[in-house]
């Protein structure tokens, strides 16, 4: 007697397999969504702490950081454009330069936030607004 696969049970592997598959590449494009939209999460942080770095090096003027829903300026200047699929959500603020007492600072006295979202990942930029220290959340308070 010769031994062999059914129909059945080749139909069930494919099925498997199959599957398996689907799983493996939605999981994929979701990690891939994710470390890109923490790459741009990184991106503006580091503009951040370079317009604070301009506030604490002798700027003549105070330096304003402002987003709209796909541009980040700095002191009226583009510096960065988001990706089509990235939207930001923020308030701007102002690094202080012209003040020695509170030079580095940002201005309005209260910790800068911007929120970032690229479909279902969001992440939170937050700036302490007397150590101008910046943190990147995975989530955080985003809307």
């Amino acid at each position: 007697m010769q031994k062999s696969f059914t129909l059945i049970e080749l139909i069930v592997v494919v099925i498997i397999i199959s599957t398996i598959t689907a799983v493996s590449l939605i999981s994929m494009q979701s990690a891939r969504r994710n470390r890109d939209t923490r790459a741009v999460a990184e991106n503006i942080k580091n503009q951040i702490l370079k317009a604070r770095s301009t506030a604490m090096s002798g700027s003549s003027t105070d330096i304003l950081v402002e987003f709209s829903a796909q541009e980040m300026k700095i002191a009226g200047a583009k510096v960065l454009t988001l990706p089509d699929n990235i939207a930001s959500i923020a308030t701007p603020f102002t690094f202080v330069a012209v003040d020695p007492n509170k030079i580095g600072q940002i201005k309005s006295g209260a910790d800068a936030s911007v929120c970032l979202a690229g479909g279902a990942d969001k992440f939170q930029i937050t700036v302490n607004h007397l150590t101008g220290n910046t943190e990147i959340k995975s989530g955080g308070a985003c809307p």
